[in-house]
């Protein structure tokens, strides 16, 4: 009798021990899944990457630039400019002088080089406050200073309105370093003049532009502000990693280590319960259908209540917050924090869907 007791009680002892270490493993799979995966996309580049093509940033900035343009360079009614002044192309004609000078695949590959530096800095960098960013501009500078420069100046003289008598003999004394006193003097010369000028104009662009670097850097606006609150001058501070990102980078390493947790609680379950075949579909169907399912109600929930409070308020908070460009906003900057979301979310679905799919398979083979 007290062998059949004590028997019942391990028995009794262990089941309760299995489902502990079951409704342990559902909540810490649930908690790898809403954080292993989203976290990884997060930093990864490829994430921001793939978003920004998803909305056709590259092939929108062009005719967001030229808008822009077009909007901030046309004079105040009443407005009297003094010294040279430029006349108002339209939208069109911007964009059109712009999609000559900037390549959306060039603009992409620059992005994207940018981006995969940011991340390499921030995650991996030793020496992040004295580390630059780089960005080559050295193909928009051939653009420049070759025939599409002067094929965009040339888009811009053809714009303005004939030369009047005032604007050709100011530009006269502007080409020989005088004086002038008209108020604008762009306007569009004489073919036999502008003819003339063509060469003028590519030397201008070619000098112009050989004082540009090949390479333009600057430092992530974080590190300049860590390194002017400590005090820290650029040759004290070889090899300092800033808090915040000593904090990033632990968060990335609790990730990368996330999931072992539940592993091993599956694993203490399966110790503790598993005897049979049977015992193993259960218990491995049960608590991996309960934790993708959770986890999917929860995505379905929680995501796109984020998603509408994005649409809803953050653009407007940012561009009053940090005077954000109303460039971003124009090349779809709301699109892009959906694209973002809904990439998140996919994260979220595709590892629950799968682990609930596996757990319904194991259960259904169990009643089969």
């Amino acid at each position: 009798m007290d062998l059949s007791q004590t028997s019942t009680k391990r028995s009794i002892s262990k089941t309760l021990l299995a489902w502990i270490f079951a409704i342990l493993f559902v909540i810490s799979a649930i908690g790898v899944i809403f954080s292993f995966f989203p976290i990884g996309n997060l930093l990864n580049p490829e994430f921001y990457q793939q978003a920004m093509v998803e909305v056709n940033i590259y092939q929108r900035l062009p005719d967001a630039i030229a808008n822009q343009l077009a909007v901030n360079l046309t004079p105040a009614a009443g407005d009297s400019d003094s010294g040279i002044s430029l006349v108002v192309l339209n939208d069109q004609e911007w964009e059109a002088i712009l999609i000559d000078l900037i390549d959306p695949d060039w603009l992409q590959s620059q992005s994207e080089e940018v981006i995969d530096q940011v991340f390499e800095l921030l995650l991996v960098s030793e020496d992040p406050l004295n580390t630059p960013i780089e960005f080559s501009v050295s193909d928009i500078k051939e653009s420049i200073a070759g025939p599409e420069g002067v094929q965009a100046i040339n888009q811009i003289i053809n714009a303005q309105p004939p030369c009047s008598l005032d604007q050709l003999v100011s530009l006269v004394q502007v080409g020989l370093g005088m004086e002038n006193s008209v108020g604008s003097i762009l306007c569009r010369p004489p073919d036999f003049i502008l003819a003339e000028i063509n060469p003028l104009v590519e030397s201008f662009l070619m000098a112009s532009m050989e004082q540009v670097p090949e390479t333009i850097q600057f430092q992530i606006p974080f590190s300049q502000i860590e390194n002017h609150s400590n005090g820290i001058s650029q040759a004290e501070d070889q090899g300092f990693i800033p808090i915040s990102l000593q904090r990033l980078r632990q968060v990335n390493t609790l990730r990368s280590w996330s999931p072992l947790l539940p592993i091993i609680f599956l694993l203490l379950m399966t110790l503790v319960a598993v005897r049979s075949l049977r015992d193993f579909m259960a218990w491995w169907g049960g608590t991996l259908f309960t934790a993708g399912a959770i986890s999917l109600i929860l995505s379905s929930i929680l995501v796109p209540a984020l998603t509408w409070a994005i649409k809803t308020y953050l653009p407007m908070d940012l561009v009053s917050a940090v005077n954000l460009p109303e460039i971003l906003v124009n090349i779809g900057l709301t699109n892009l924090y959906s694209a973002l979301v809904n990439q998140l979310q996919m994260s979220i679905i595709i590892p629950a869907g799968m682990m609930a799919g596996f757990g319904f398979a194991l259960l259904l083979g169990l009643l089969l």
